[in-house]
């Protein structure tokens, strides 16, 4: 028999909330706790603690999480008084306590990219720039999940007009200015931040931490393909709006699993008609609509889609995301014709991710000398076999003729080697075989032979034990 269950809100990466277990508090005998990510509403949460059949509830309360548990418990006083409850105060390290979480949830919504992917609870993130009364009941009956609501308020909120959405575990993202500078005031400020926003063809940078590009109009798109084909044939990640900021809508650009029309994570609301894709005016369904069936209507629209295109059959099915809510200057054949291009381009554009996460860690020196040499833009030949040997998220980049750096996204690692060993791993990136690694060197290096087969090797070696090549 169950006790007491002990309840500990905490935030996950995407800025919402999860049920997870408390690693510094020991559950005493008779005591248990609930571990669960993607909430449910607020009552069927609150159906699924009570089915434990727990004596008490025990509610792990922080400064984090206090209006949440505060909002929970006015709910269970009120539809469940004979249900036996306690509140116990979590001291935590002031430095564990930030804000890291809300604003990688802002940045999901943004870019479409989520940690992990778009699987999980639908509608993480919603925009608008309406809360009425009947927004609120739409998003109730709607979704009533766990969520993030983005209110676009140009002028202050009037008296009486809530912060917070109403609904348990819902975060409320007010934003305020305009003219490229907008400001974000998340649960009346909990967290606040200001956030550079401007269409990519007009980018400068700025002092501001956080920068965005989006690509509204046909003259952004045609300023990224001319940027990303003169990266293609280089390597150097010029100009800096190709790194520096993030793109709005990057999803589309990033390969398959990140579309989220599919699984409705973030939607825009425009009166009461959901738009899953903020850059597009393609629509599933309205808040009247019972959700499971808009989400099922977009999976199904999807499907089409892809069948329309021949997604199966294509080339680029394995690093195409697929995307069926194209924005209005962009057609299908345009579209599936730039994801076929031989250059690659969902590979040059996470190769753009990993050179801006080499800057922000400080592993470069100077970001305008570097150079990506794989996964496409290097000093030798495309790939022998047609395909690189790294696994995704791997990369070479050299900084000048003086630093060689190897880099996996998927560990965080990074690994600063010679010249040579950098020639080498190059080679074997490319599908070269030791047998074939002479005709790749100077006539002077004959003589040493053996010596390069065994660095071969151990270039192969090393690249497995990091974790960067199968």
């Amino acid at each position: 028999m169950i006790n007491v269950l002990r309840v500990h809100f905490t935030r996950d990466k995407n800025g919402l909330w999860a049920l997870t277990p408390c690693p510094q508090l020991p559950l005493a005998p008779g005591m248990t706790e609930v571990s669960q990510t993607d909430l449910p509403n607020v009552y069927e949460l609150m159906e699924e603690l009570l089915s434990y059949g727990a004596e008490t509830l025990l509610f792990l309360e922080t400064e984090e999480n206090r209006v949440m548990v505060q909002e929970l418990l006015c709910l269970l006083r009120r539809q469940y008084p004979e249900q036996h409850w306690e509140r116990q105060p979590l001291q935590e390290d002031p430095a564990e306590v930030d804000d890291s979480a809300l604003w990688n949830g802002t940045r999901a919504f943004l870019t479409g990219l989520y940690p992990g992917g778009t699987e999980g609870a639908a509608a993480k993130h919603i925009f608008t720039e309406e809360i009425t009364d009947e927004v609120l009941q739409g998003l109730g009956t709607c979704t009533a999940l766990n969520h993030t609501l983005f209110h676009l308020s140009p002028a202050a909120p009037t008296e009486g007009t809530a912060e917070r959405t109403g609904y348990l575990a819902a975060n409320h993202a007010r934003i305020t200015g305009g003219e490229g500078v907008f400001r974000f005031s998340i649960n009346g400020g909990e967290a606040e931040k200001s956030v550079a926003i401007c269409p990519y063809h007009t980018y400068r940078p700025t002092s501001l931490p956080e920068e965005y590009v989006t690509f509204d109009t046909r003259e952004d798109f045609e300023a990224l393909q001319e940027d990303l084909a003169a990266y293609a044939a280089s390597g150097v990640p010029s100009p800096v709006r190709l790194w520096k900021p993030d793109f709005v809508g990057a999803c589309r650009l990033m390969g398959r699993g990140n579309c989220c029309v599919e699984t409705l994570s973030r939607f825009r609301l425009a009166g009461k008609t959901i738009r899953p894709c903020p850059g597009s005016s393609y629509s599933p369904g309205t808040l009247d609509d019972p959700f499971f069936r808009t989400a099922v209507r977009a999976r199904r629209e999807k499907h089409r889609t892809a069948e329309h295109r021949h997604c199966t059959d294509c080339p680029a099915a394995d690093r195409c995301s697929r995307c069926m809510a194209l924005p209005d200057y962009l057609g299908e054949e345009e579209f599936c014709a730039l994801m076929r291009d031989e250059r690659n381009f969902p590979d040059l554009f996470r190769s753009l991710l990993a050179v801006k996460l080499l800057v922000l860690s400080h592993a470069v020196n100077d970001p305008c000398r570097l150079r990506t040499a794989v996964p496409d833009c290097g000093i030798l030949a495309a790939p022998r076999g047609g395909q690189l040997c790294l696994r995704p998220g791997s990369f070479l980049f050299a900084e000048g003729d003086e630093r060689f750096l190897l880099f996996s996204m998927a560990t965080g690692r990074v690994f600063q080697v010679s010249r040579n060993f950098f020639f080498l791993s190059e080679l074997a990136a490319r599908g070269y075989r030791v047998d074939e690694l002479m005709t790749q060197l100077p006539a002077e290096a004959v003589q040493d032979q053996s010596a390069w087969e065994q660095g071969f090797a151990t270039a192969v070696c090393k690249l497995r034990e990091y974790a960067m090549m199968e």
